[in-house]
């Protein structure tokens, strides 16, 4: 596996359950720019 060596702009997360996910992107200042429920559900 390859790792990174340098910073990037963007951090995301994800909580993923069975019918929702829970997503949270920040940029490098630690602002947050996504903060979302999202349904899993196809």
């Amino acid at each position: 596996m390859r790792f990174y060596e340098q910073q990037h702009p963007f951090s995301c997360g994800v909580d993923l359950h069975a019918r929702t996910m829970h997503v949270c992107v920040l940029d490098h200042e630690g602002q947050v720019l996504v903060h979302q429920n999202i349904d899993a559900c196809w």
